[in-house]
């Protein structure tokens, strides 16, 4: 190589470039590249920034729109609602004015009636109209008239549950011609008016009954004034006449010491009979009566007196006699004999029973029956109640059949039963008498020829006022059951009276303050409480 090739710059085999210029020329290149991506980048992000800004202000309009939509669908649904409230508070009130809805939330449902009655009224084929000689608000809520306010409630649920039945309200006052459509009957304030009326238009039958006849008042031991109710009854009672226009005669037997019988009365006049005394001393049989009832007597009648229930049972009559556990056959001779005759016999003493499982509570002297003969019985084991015997003094049945006479039990005890001398009622252990089982306390008798019959039940107090009035016990539609078959009644309901005490709920110290505090703080901070979290709610949407 010559000097002057020596001195030629270097060339680069791909280009034939010098390579100090070719170095020149890919820095130049790398600038430009550079520069070019940088410029790229800057209006990449911001082309990126614009678009983010043009989405953010759409995000922002529909966001806005969203709200506006929302807050209008929200005013609308609150209208809607607020409509819709007002709507349904005029259909229910209306309703509620047609057909009356309540609870009855007392322990003997004082308010209702009872399925029997409702089955009954349901099927009626005659309209009855039901005169309340009072304003409707003399019937609502006041403690001080609880009775009134029972009254009323069982007649509108009476016309609530039949189309055939119709309760009106008049009072006399404002329309003093009223009275003048019923000319036979001194009408007065509280009166109430039931009247058929036939649907061939042949007529109609009128009974009057008064509200204080409906409740049975008395005294307890601490001087409260306590009530035994039989509305129902009472106006079922009515509209069975005015259907009818019958009320069978039962006369109680009087003049010999019996105890009294004011409950069984009122059961009695409540299922549509008409209950008449008989002074046995002095008087026959009352006329149109076909069945007596003896409540306890305590002295011996003697054989002349004796003579008349003789011919009353001579000409078909029925008589149903309770005998007290403390009397004793030694001090009544007439009446034993008079009963023997017909088979049927008294032991002196009480009837107990030692199984818990046939008792009410844990009381031996308080044992449920068994229905020995289901003649008058019909549907009470069903019912899910029972009938129970409060101290109940022991009957024997001394033949089955004598002559005309036959005899036969209705009513016992298991097979756990016995039965003790009367000295022995304080201070009783099952040692002290023999377990005899199947304890007679109920017997019936029957003259074939004459048809005439004799009952003998061996309890009085279970036909007192706390066992006809209590829902636990059957003891009141047995004796009814037995009424209606001697009447041979066959449309009937029984009824039985209800308690209705007055008493008042009374709440303890520290129920007061629970109370006051639920309605004064937890429930007005618990409805505030939800009422922030919403607003928060809303405002994070």
């Amino acid at each position: 190589m010559n000097e002057k090739e020596k001195n030629l710059p270097e060339e680069t085999p791909e280009t034939g470039t010098p390579a100090a210029e070719q170095d020149s020329v890919d820095e130049a290149l790398d600038e430009i590249e550079e520069k070019v991506t940088t410029d790229a980048e800057a209006e990449q992000k911001a082309d990126a920034a614009e678009d983010a800004a043009v989405v953010s202000a759409l995000d922002s309009r529909l966001a806005q729109k969203r709200r506006r939509k929302f807050g209008v669908i929200a005013t609308l649904i609150t209208v809607g609602v607020v409509a819709a409230a007002v709507v349904l508070n005029i259909l229910i009130g209306e309703l509620m004015d047609r057909y009356p809805l309540s609870i009855d939330l007392t322990s003997d449902s004082l308010y209702e009636i009872s399925d029997e009655t409702i089955d009954y009224i349901q099927n009626l084929d005659q309209n009855i109209t039901i005169h309340v000689l009072a304003t409707k608000e003399n019937l609502s809520y006041s403690y001080d008239y609880m009775d009134l306010v029972q009254a009323g409630k069982t007649l509108d649920a009476f016309a609530q549950n039949s189309d055939k039945i119709t309760v009106d309200y008049i009072d006399l006052a404002a329309n003093p011609t009223f009275a003048a459509n019923y000319p036979d009957y001194d009408l007065k304030a509280y009166d109430v008016i039931f009247e058929s009326a036939a649907a061939d238009g042949s007529g109609s039958n009128v009974s009057v009954l008064n509200f204080s006849d409906m409740f049975d008042y008395s005294y307890d031991d601490n001087q409260n004034l306590t009530s035994s109710s039989h509305v129902e009854q009472s106006v079922l009672n009515e509209i069975l006449y005015v259907v009818s226009g019958e009320r069978p005669k039962v006369a109680f037997i009087g003049g010999f010491g019996e105890l009294a019988s004011d409950s069984l009365q009122t059961l009695v006049k409540g299922n549509n009979y008409e209950a008449v005394t008989w002074n046995l001393v002095t008087e026959e049989a009352p006329e149109g009566a076909d069945i007596a009832v003896w409540f306890g007597p305590e002295n011996d009648p003697d054989e002349d007196t004796l003579k008349k229930i003789d011919t009353f049972l001579a000409g078909g009559g029925k008589l149903l006699l309770f005998t007290d556990p403390y009397c004793s056959s030694s001090n009544q001779p007439t009446l034993s004999a008079f009963l023997g005759e017909w088979g049927l016999g008294a032991i002196d003493g009480f009837a107990f029973e030692t199984d818990s499982s046939k008792m009410v509570g844990t009381a031996p002297y308080f044992p449920i029956v068994d229905f020995d003969d289901t003649e008058y019985s019909s549907g009470l084991e069903a019912s899910g109640t029972y009938v129970a015997f409060y101290l109940a003094r022991p009957l024997e049945v001394l033949f089955e059949s004598k002559g005309d006479i036959s005899a036969k039990v209705l009513l016992s005890l298991s097979e756990t039963s016995g039965y003790h001398d009367p000295s022995l009622i304080n201070n009783y252990t099952p040692q002290d008498a023999d377990i005899v089982g199947n304890v007679t306390v109920a017997a019936e008798s029957e003259n074939a020829s004459t048809g005439g019959k004799v009952f003998l039940f061996g309890s009085t107090y279970s036909f007192d006022s706390d066992f006809l009035t209590t829902s636990v016990l059957s003891n009141a539609e047995y004796i009814v059951g037995v009424l209606n078959t001697l009447s041979e009644r066959e449309d009937t309901v029984t009824i039985a009276p209800k308690n209705v005490s007055g008493e008042a709920n009374t709440m303890t110290g520290s129920n007061v303050i629970i109370s006051s505090a639920a309605f004064i703080v937890v429930i007005p901070f618990g409805v505030l409480a939800a009422g922030i979290w919403v607003l928060i709610r809303r405002r994070h949407m």
